[in-house]
C-alpha cells in the first residue's frame, strides 16, 4: 500500500490536469517508453498543430495559415507538453488499479509508476529533442513512395493550388467552368497547407473609389488600366504561363511606387521584395555550391517586386530566363540543404532607370513588358496621406483585383499598343551594337576588309561620345558578329586576322572623342 500511496502522491503533485480525453491516455500507455513511443504520443496529440516540412523546418497553424516564424518553438513547447502528459496516462493507470486486488493491482501500479519515472527521463533536453526527430516525418503527413522510401512534406507540397488565394476571411478558390469563373470563398483549414495570408479580406461587393480615380489620374489610357487589372488578377494566381517581367517605367511623382506598394501590401505574405542586385549579372553569379537565400524566400511568392534599378545596371538575362520560363529552380537557405520548387511568382519591377538588356534574342526580349508612366503629378496635387486612404479601400482593391483575376482566366491578357510601342522603343534603345552599326556601318560591295580589332577600338569612341553601354572585346565581338549578320547578312571571315567583308566604317571625330572623355572626367 505505501508503494501505491508514493505513487498517486507523486501525481498529485505534478497537478496534471485533467486529460480530454481519458481513452486517448490509455491507449498512449501502452506505447513504448523510447523516443520513437514518444514521437508516436506527440503526433497523437498535436497532430494539426504543427507541420515539419524537409529543408524548412516546422510550421505552426494559427487559425488562419501555416507559420514559419516561430515554428521550431511552438513545436518544442508542444514536445515538452508531451513528456507532461505521460503522467496523465500514468494517472489513467493508477486509476484503473482501483478495480483490482492483490497481484493484479500491485502489477498495474507498478506499470504507472514505470510511466511517471519515464516521464521524468523524457523532459530531459536531449530526449525532447530525440521525440521531435523521430515525430518530424510524420508530422508533414508523410508518405510512402514508389520506391518504397519514406518521404515527409516538401515546400512544393505547400501553397500546390495555384488557383487558391488565402484571405483574411477565408480561402478563395476559382474554377472556371464553361469559360465563366467562379469564386468560392470557405474557411480557412490546415489540410490545405496553406502558408501565406493576403491582408485584405475578400468582399465582392467592396468598393474603391478612391484607388480608381488614382489609377485613372496616373494612367490615362483606358487599355494600360485593364491591362494592369488583368495583370493584377493573374498575379493573385500561382500561374506562370505568361512568363514576363512587368517594368513600371517614368520618372518620379507619377504614382507608379505608390501602386505597387499598395498591391504588395495586400498580397501580404504572397509578395516578396527582392533586392534588385539579385537579377544583375554581377549579383547573380554564385558558385554551384553558395547558398541562395534571396531567392529561397521565392517559394509560394506570386508577387515579387524588385527594388529600383540604378542608372546602368545590367540585367542577368540568362536568370530572367530561368524565372520566368516555369521551370524548376534550384535553391538553398543558409546552412540547409538545396532544394527544389515550381514557380509560382510574377516579377515586378519600378523605375526611373531602364536596366541594360544587351542581348536582342527573342528568349529574353518576349519577357520584357514595359509599361509607361508619363504622368507627372504636380506638386500641388500631391496628397502625403494618399498611401493611407487607399489601404483603408484594401479590400475594394481586393475585389477589383480578383474581377481582373476572372477576366484573366476568361480572356487572357491583352497587350494594349501603348505598351507594345514602349516595349519596342524599350528594345531599340537597348540596342547599342545595332545603333552602332546603324549610324557607323555603310554597306559597300567589294570594300576592302575591316579588322574587328579596328570596328571595336571605333565602337569604344561612339560609346564614350553617345553614352551607350560599352562591351569588353570578346562581347563586342560577340555582338557585332550576331548583329551585322541578323541586319545586313554579312558574314566574320576567320583567318591569321578576323576581318568583316563589304563594309566601310565611319570613324567617330577625334575631337568628338577627346570631349566625351572631358565631360566624363568631369562627372566622375
Amino acid at each position: 500500500m505505501a508503494k501505491r500511496s508514493s505513487v498517486l502522491a507523486a501525481l498529485a503533485a505534478a497537478e496534471v490536469a485533467a486529460p480530454g480525453d481519458g481513452a486517448l491516455d490509455r491507449e498512449l500507455a501502452e506505447l513504448p517508453r523510447n523516443d520513437i513511443g514518444n514521437a508516436k504520443r506527440f503526433l497523437a496529440r498535436h497532430s494539426g498543430r504543427v507541420l515539419f516540412v524537409r529543408n524548412m523546418g516546422w510550421l505552426v497553424w494559427d487559425a488562419r495559415r501555416w507559420r514559419r516564424e516561430g515554428g521550431d518553438e511552438a513545436a518544442r513547447t508542444l514536445a515538452q507538453n508531451t513528456t507532461e502528459m505521460i503522467r496523465a496516462e500514468a494517472r489513467a493507470v493508477a486509476d484503473e488499479a482501483e478495480g483490482y486486488d492483490g497481484k493484479a493491482k500491485k502489477e498495474i501500479m507498478a506499470k504507472a509508476e514505470a510511466l511517471m519515472r519515464f516521464a521524468s527521463s523524457s523532459g530531459k533536453s536531449s530526449n525532447i529533442t530525440g521525440m521531435m526527430r523521430e515525430a518530424a516525418p510524420h508530422f508533414g503527413g508523410a508518405v510512402w513512395g514508389a520506391d518504397g522510401a519514406f518521404t515527409s512534406a516538401g515546400p512544393g507540397d505547400l501553397d500546390a493550388d495555384p488557383l487558391t488565394l488565402n484571405c483574411l476571411n477565408g480561402t478563395l478558390t476559382v474554377r472556371v467552368v464553361e469559360r465563366v469563373a467562379e469564386v468560392v470563398l470557405k474557411d480557412h483549414d490546415p489540410a490545405d497547407r496553406i502558408t501565406k495570408l493576403c491582408e485584405a479580406a475578400y468582399k465582392p461587393d467592396a468598393e474603391a473609389p478612391q484607388f480608381l480615380a488614382f489609377l485613372e489620374r496616373i494612367v490615362p489610357d483606358k487599355d494600360v488600366r485593364e491591362f494592369l487589372k488583368l495583370f493584377c488578377g493573374y498575379c493573385l494566381t500561382g500561374l506562370t504561363r505568361e512568363q514576363i517581367v512587368v517594368f513600371l517605367h517614368g520618372a518620379g511623382a507619377n504614382g507608379k511606387s505608390t501602386f505597387v506598394d499598395l498591391v504588395a501590401s495586400i498580397m501580404g505574405d504572397y509578395s516578396v521584395t527582392l533586392q534588385f542586385a539579385s537579377l544583375t549579372a554581377e549579383g547573380s553569379q554564385r558558385r554551384g555550391g553558395e547558398a541562395t537565400p534571396d531567392l529561397a524566400r521565392l517559394p509560394g511568392a506570386r508577387f515579387v517586386r524588385a527594388s529600383e534599378p540604378e542608372m546602368g545596371v545590367k540585367f542577368s538575362e540568362a536568370l530572367v530566363k530561368s524565372l520566368t520560363g516555369g521551370e524548376t529552380v534550384t535553391v538553398r537557405h543558409l546552412n540547409q540543404g538545396f532544394f527544389d520548387f515550381d514557380p509560382e511568382y510574377k516579377i515586378v519591377l519600378s523605375g526611373n532607370h531602364k536596366p541594360i538588356i544587351r542581348g536582342q534574342d527573342e528568349g529574353i526580349w518576349r519577357r520584357v513588358r514595359l509599361i509607361p508612366f508619363e504622368v507627372s503629378i504636380p506638386k500641388e496635387e500631391r496628397d502625403r496621406e494618399l498611401a493611407e486612404k487607399l489601404w483603408e479601400e484594401r479590400d475594394g482593391v481586393l475585389a477589383w483585383m480578383v474581377e481582373g483575376l476572372c477576366a484573366y482566366l476568361e480572356g487572357g491578357l491583352s497587350e494594349p499598343a501603348a505598351i507594345l510601342t514602349a516595349t519596342a522603343q524599350y528594345r531599340e534603345e537597348s540596342d547599342a551594337v545595332g545603333q552602332f552599326i546603324t549610324q557607323c556601318i555603310t554597306v559597300v560591295k567589294g570594300a576592302q576588309p575591316v579588322q574587328s580589332s579596328e570596328i571595336y577600338a571605333n565602337y569604344e569612341k561612339y560609346a564614350r561620345i553617345n553614352g551607350t553601354p560599352n562591351y569588353s572585346a570578346t562581347g563586342f565581338g560577340k555582338a557585332f558578329r550576331e548583329r551585322i549578320r541578323a541586319m545586313h547578312g554579312i558574314e566574320r571571315i576567320d583567318g591569321m586576322v578576323r576581318v568583316y567583308p563589304n563594309i566601310v566604317v565611319a570613324m567617330v571625330d577625334a575631337r568628338d572623342d577627346v570631349q566625351a572623355r572631358a565631360e566624363a572626367h568631369a562627372r566622375d
